[in-house]
């Protein structure tokens, strides 16, 4: 004879259920602040930011030509975001983003829209150009799933949905940790690869680090990343960490990328948004016991 199964379930303590419910944040912005970002074109000074002149993006800072750069900006940067040689960052005023598998971002992003012609030896080419992008941040730690901060590679732009972004960003993973990310989003192919993560070992006294992508060869598509913490001003060491893992920014075929900087959160699922609804609306969390009859 088969036995029927059946759950008898008794509420919790409300204000202990909410708590529990709430405490893990589903959509905390991540605010932090961006020092410089550069990019250099075959081991020369090709752009520079310094965040010095006080007007937040989308000005931006100067080609080696002295010509001035302008971002394309998702999402806003408020009067007084840019101070004291830095541009604060914060993905809450971030604009609506769909990442390579679809799922919602709240992005806030400067990209530097150089030229998309890969036929001319203007911007960053897959033909004429080895490349390195840098970016020195605040330390700031992510604070909830899916928040980070960081640097991209990609060959999208105004008006142009990328195919492929190359991203180094400091981030807060699925299971709670914080590491460095670095990751190839394929929007052709709905795939976002995980290329490595490296665990945070802060050493003491940093308050900044520093993201680099590069394209070091010519005769390669390679692109490499690497890190290092500064404080007090000043690199702790001369020479990046490197990370081992390479992948191709070319294989979609455009021949061009575009630098950028950004701030991120994750959009909850809207499984999630109804149970922290639902919690907070009816102010228990039901606790089962399980018995066989």
């Amino acid at each position: 004879m088969t036995g029927s199964r059946t759950f008898h379930c008794w509420a919790g303590i409300a204000a202990t259920a909410v708590a529990l419910v709430l405490s893990a944040p589903a959509g905390a912005s991540e605010v932090t602040a961006i020092d410089d970002f550069m990019i250099t074109r075959n081991g020369q000074d090709f752009y520079h930011d310094a965040f010095g002149d006080g007007n937040p993006s989308p000005a931006g800072g100067s080609f080696f030509t002295g010509a001035p750069g302008t971002y394309a900006v998702l999402g806003s940067y408020p009067a007084g975001a840019e101070s004291g040689g830095k541009l604060a960052l914060d993905s809450s005023l971030g604009g609506p983003f769909v990442n390579a598998l679809g799922r919602g971002r709240t992005l806030q992003r400067s990209i530097l829209p150089t030229d998309a012609d890969p036929s001319t030896e203007n911007g960053l080419k897959q033909q004429f150009h080895t490349f390195a992008l840098f970016g020195l941040f605040d330390l700031a730690i992510p604070p909830a799933i899916g928040d980070g901060y960081g640097i991209a590679l990609n060959d999208g732009g105004p008006n142009l949905p990328a195919n492929t972004s190359i991203d180094l960003f400091f981030r807060r993973e699925e299971n709670g940790t914080v590491m460095i990310r670095f990751q190839e989003q394929d929007f052709l192919n709905d795939i976002v690869n995980t290329l490595e993560r490296d665990d945070l070992v802060i050493p003491i006294g940093a308050d900044q680090i520093e993201l680099r992508l590069q394209r070091g060869d010519l005769d390669t598509d390679a692109v490499t990343a690497a890190y290092r913490f500064w404080g007090g001003g000043s690199a702790f060491v001369a020479d990046f960490n490197p990370m081992q893992a390479t992948v191709d920014i070319f294989q979609d075929g455009r021949g061009w990328a575009r630098g950028a900087f950004f701030a991120v959160q994750a959009i909850p699922e809207p499984g999630t948004l109804a149970l922290l609804g639902l919690a907070a609306a009816i102010g228990v969390v039901p606790i089962c016991r399980r018995s066989r009859i």
